[in-house]
C-alpha cells in the first residue's frame, strides 16, 4: 500500500514539472515585455545606447553598399590557365572559352625568365565566370592536344620585370630564339627583308641556357660563360598580320649559321 502510494506521488510530480517550467517561462517573458514597455531594458535604459542601436542597421548598409560598389570596380577573379600549347593564339583560347565573358584584353601571357610561355593570365568579371570556364574545360577537353588546367590566382603577374620587357612588343612582334652571337641589327633586318618593321624595332636579350649535368661529361657551371649564355631578339612588325606572314615564312630558316626558332609575342 505504501509503494502505491509512493508511486502516485511521483507521477503527481512528473505531471507538475512541465506546468511549473511553462509558469517560469511566461514569467519571464512578461518581465522581458514590461522592461521594453517601462524603457528600463538593458539597450533601452541609455538613450545614447539606444541611438546607437538604432543607427547601426542603416551604417551596415552603407558600407555595404560601398564594399559591393569596391568590387565592381577593382576586385577581379584571376586565374592561372596551365599546360596551353606551345604555338596557341589569343584566338584560340578566346574561341575555346566561348560564352564565358572574356575579352581579349583580359588574356596576358606570362613569360619566364627565358622568355619562354610560362601560363595565360585569365580576368573574370566574376566568379560564376570562372566557374563557367573550369566547366567548359570539363565539357571540352583538349585544346591543340593539351588538357587546360585552370586554377585562381591570389596576385596578378603583368606587373613583373619580364612584363616591362615584354609589354611594348606584344601584339605585333616576334621573339627570335638562337640568334647567333655576332648577329647586329643589320643581320636582323636583312633576315626579315621584305616585310614592314617598326621603327627601333629591335631589342637583343641575353639570357642563361639551362645548364645540362651529364654523367661523365666536364660541364662549366658559370653562369656568366659565353657558353652558357643564349641570344635572344625581339622584334616588331608594323602589324600583327605582318607579324604572321613573317612568321609563317621565316619559322626554321638561317640567320648566319643558326636555324631560327620563331614565336609570336602575344
Amino acid at each position: 500500500m505504501q509503494a502505491l502510494v509512493r508511486l502516485a506521488r511521483r507521477t503527481n510530480l512528473l505531471q507538475a514539472r512541465p506546468c511549473f517550467q511553462q509558469g517560469l517561462v511566461t514569467r519571464s517573458c512578461s518581465q522581458d515585455e514590461q522592461g521594453e514597455g517601462s524603457g528600463l531594458g538593458t539597450v533601452g535604459g541609455n538613450a545614447g545606447l539606444e541611438g546607437v542601436a538604432v543607427g547601426t542597421p542603416s551604417i551596415g548598409g552603407t558600407l555595404g553598399a560601398a564594399t559591393s560598389a569596391g568590387n565592381t570596380n577593382s576586385n577581379k577573379i584571376f586565374a592561372r590557365l596551365s599546360n596551353c600549347p606551345k604555338y596557341a593564339f589569343k584566338s584560340d583560347v578566346l574561341a575555346y572559352f566561348e560564352g564565358c565573358n572574356l575579352q581579349p584584353h583580359q588574356l596576358v601571357t606570362i613569360y619566364d625568365e627565358k622568355y619562354r610561355q610560362r601560363f595565360i593570365q585569365l580576368e573574370f568579371d566574376s566568379m560564376e565566370s570562372f566557374r563557367q570556364a573550369q566547366r567548359t574545360i570539363v565539357r571540352k577537353g583538349r585544346l591543340g592536344g593539351r588538357y587546360l588546367k585552370l586554377d585562381l590566382e591570389a596576385r596578378r603577374y603583368d606587373n613583373d620585370d619580364i612584363h616591362n620587357v615584354v609589354k611594348d612588343f606584344r601584339g605585333q612582334s616576334l621573339l627570335m630564339m638562337q640568334v647567333p652571337t655576332e648577329a647586329t641589327v643589320e643581320d636582323v633586318e636583312r633576315f626579315f627583308q621584305g616585310y614592314n618593321l617598326s621603327s627601333f624595332s629591335t631589342r637583343f636579350l641575353r639570357v642563361q641556357k639551362d645548364i645540362p649535368a651529364y654523367a661523365g661529361r666536364k660541364v662549366n657551371l658559370n653562369p656568366n660563360s659565353p657558353a652558357n649564355i643564349e641570344r635572344r631578339a625581339l622584334v616588331k612588325f608594323s602589324s600583327p598580320l605582318e607579324a604572321f606572314r613573317a612568321l609563317r615564312a621565316k619559322h626554321g630558316q638561317f640567320c648566319l649559321n643558326k636555324s631560327i626558332d620563331l614565336r609570336f609575342v602575344q
